[in-house]
């Protein structure tokens, strides 16, 4: 497995982007998985950039819920409620080990940007969604309240499979950390 890596230019990170934040991303990529996810490369890349546990989080349409809580209850994968409004439903999984990250992918594949819906992973548990009458103007993003100093790194899936939006406003995800932390799997086009 490798990591392709390409920098976002302005036009593309000012796109539509799922989060509302207090800080900016500096660091933002396109980044493609290439080959097979194997358990080697992950077990490398999670001990490397120190990352013991990933949220994958959820903003779905009503119309499918019951085939992602049918999915999750087959895989085994605990769902966390969130929150519901204006047709949707919010929700985050706990994913503490590879197989669990490897079964999010067939969520990814069923919840489709068309109906207005999000998937993402997030190395910390520090998105929440909008509540009350926020939900209603604020309620295609999840938001975090965070600080300046307060690290968020996010995956946002796309519409390939294996591709995402690296955004991040941590140090350990510059370009310079990165080629030293990953070594061969990584590199930038």
């Amino acid at each position: 497995m490798k990591i392709k890596l390409q920098t976002l230019n302005d036009i593309e990170t000012n796109q539509y982007i799922p989060i509302k934040s207090n800080s900016s991303f500096p660091e933002d990529y396109y980044a493609d998985l290439l080959g097979n996810m194997d358990e080697t490369s992950l077990r490398f890349i999670s001990k490397k950039m120190q990352i013991n546990m990933l949220y994958f989080y959820m903003r779905f349409h009503y119309f499918i819920e019951e085939n992602v809580t049918e999915y999750c209850q087959d895989q085994n994968l605990s769902i966390h409620w969130l929150g519901e409004g204006d047709s949707y439903k919010f929700a985050k999984i706990d994913v503490d080990s590879i197989q669990k990250f490897k079964k999010c992918f067939f969520l990814i594949n069923i919840i489709t940007e068309r109906m207005g819906d999000i998937t993402l992973f997030s190395v910390g548990d520090n998105l929440e969604i909008p509540s009350g009458e926020a939900l209603i103007t604020d309620g295609r993003f999840f938001i975090t309240e965070n600080s300046e100093r307060e690290c968020v790194t996010v995956l946002i899936s796309e519409d390939v499979y294996g591709t995402f939006r690296l955004m991040s406003n941590d140090p350990m995800y510059t370009p310079k950390s990165l080629q030293e932390k990953l070594d061969e799997l990584i590199f930038f086009v």
